[in-house]
């Protein structure tokens, strides 16, 4: 069962630094969105695994980036659901990389802000399930991978304002 957004306030006697080396050196995907759910940050694993650097997403929403042609619509529906009421996400998600390769996330969301002591937004954790959602799969069609009509990978737009795949956004 989700633990409620408060009790995630670390103790006080904890170095803050010595907590910030827990959120680089994790090998789980990190992303830290604002209020209005755009990205601040993003940890070495996260940028590892998809390519993407944090000066790419920042300020980018993750449907911006991350979706793609086998994302779920009906799983985004929920997510933006809980996302404007301010609610705990737990999902399992089909996200693609800077090269337009699929892989699979399960995402545990919280909302924090100022009863944490802190402005306003949410603390994302990821975990790559990819291998077990592809034996799940079996001998189902696998997600394809995403692309420009002329098959290139897709490049994000700087500015996150223009995107190929805006089909995919609600």
């Amino acid at each position: 069962m989700p633990r409620s957004p408060t009790t995630i306030t670390p103790p006080s006697d904890i170095d803050p630094k010595r907590l910030a080396m827990v959120a680089a050196a994790t090998p789980n995907f990190l992303v830290m969105l604002d209020d209005a759910g755009r990205i601040e940050w993003v940890n070495p694993s996260f940028e590892e695994h998809t390519g993407y650097q944090l000066e790419e997403v920042r300020g980018c929403l993750p449907k911006e980036v991350l979706y793609g042609p086998d994302t779920d619509p009906e799983t985004i529906k929920r997510i933006n659901q809980k996302l404007h009421r301010a609610e705990i996400i737990e999902e399992d998600i089909l996200h693609y990389t800077k090269a337009g390769q699929p892989y699979w996330v399960h995402t545990y969301c919280v909302p924090i802000g100022t009863e944490q002591g802190v402005a306003p937004g949410y603390i994302a954790i990821q975990n790559n399930i990819s291998d077990r959602k592809n034996s799940e799969r079996g001998q189902r069609v696998r997600p394809q991978p995403r692309s420009h009509p002329d098959h290139r990978p897709v490049e994000p737009d700087p500015g996150c304002e223009s995107r190929v795949f805006a089909d995919y956004r609600l």
